[in-house]
This record gives structure tokens, C-alpha cells and sequence, in this order.
């Protein structure tokens, strides 16, 4: 279903008061998938449309409301299978930042790992460039340096 066929199918008639008018304009923001209040992807029926509206999920009653009802029902009947479509492509979606976190996740501890062992290469720097300058220092007592090198 295109976007104009939504935008037809959910046009408030003229005997929608203000009510059904809400119920439409939140049908509409649900077939195109931007909700204010649900969450994306969430399916158009009775109940969502009733939340969207910022109502309670039964206060879309058949008997208050039957025009809106059959524009609901007509555009589930029309988009039954698109919907199943939507769907798998969400889950889809959602396995890959799923992989994608598990991989950030992977990648923080290569990191502080990578980190450890390069503070612990550096403290065996130090250490040893410590140990060279106290052998150093050792050898000068032993043997010192030619009277030219004296300061």
C-alpha cells in the first residue's frame, strides 16, 4: 500500500468528530511507521491506534467509533502480508545490533586487555632502564671512566 492510499484510506469523513479524527491521524502515523508514542514497527490494530491516541487501549469502541473500526480492519486486511514482511526485516535489524554490540563488546575488552599489557611492558621499560643505570652506576665505582670523561 502506498502513501497516498494510506493518506485516503485514513481521511477523516465529514460526520468524524473530534475523537475519530485522533484515532484516524494516530492510525496514519502507525501505518507509516512514526508513532509519537508507540515504539517503531509497532502493527496497526484497534488497541495501538487507542494508545497512540493517547487514550486507553479499549476506549476505541466498535459501537462509538464503527467508521474508524472498518478503516482499521480494511488497511490490516490490505497490508497482511507487508506487515509479516516488516516484521522479519525488524528482527533482522535487531539481530545485527545485537552482533554489533556483542562485537563492541569484544573489542572494550581486547582493549583493556591490549592497555594491560602494554602498562606492564612499560614498568619492565622502566625497571630495567633503572637497572641498567644502577649497574652503570656500579661499574663507574669499580673501574672509573678515563680522567679525560672526569668533570
Amino acid at each position: 500500500m502506498n502513501s497516498q492510499q494510506i493518506e485516503q484510506l485514513f481521511a477523516p469523513g465529514p460526520e468524524d468528530g473530534p475523537a475519530a479524527r485522533k484515532y484516524l491521524e494516530s492510525a496514519k502515523r502507525l501505518a507509516f511507521n512514526e508513532p509519537v508514542i508507540l515504539t517503531k514497527g509497532s502493527p496497526v490494530n484497534h488497541i495501538n491506534v487507542a494508545k497512540e491516541a493517547g487514550n486507553h487501549p479499549t476506549a476505541l469502541k466498535p459501537d462509538r467509533y464503527p467508521a474508524v473500526i472498518r478503516k482499521i480492519e480494511a488497511y490490516v486486511e490490505l497490508t497482511k502480508g507487508q506487515d509479516s514482511k516488516r516484521r522479519v526485516i525488524g528482527a533482522k535489524v535487531k539481530e545485527a545490533k545485537l552482533t554489533l554490540k556483542e562485537e563492541v563488546a569484544t573489542l572494550k575488552t581486547q582493549l583493556s586487555e591490549s592497555q594491560s599489557k602494554l602498562l606492564s611492558a612499560e614498568r619492565k621499560l622502566m625497571e630495567s632502564l633503572q637497572d641498567i643505570a644502577d649497574l652503570q652506576a656500579e661499574l663507574d665505582e669499580l673501574k672509573p671512566p678515563p680522567s679525560s670523561l672526569r668533570p
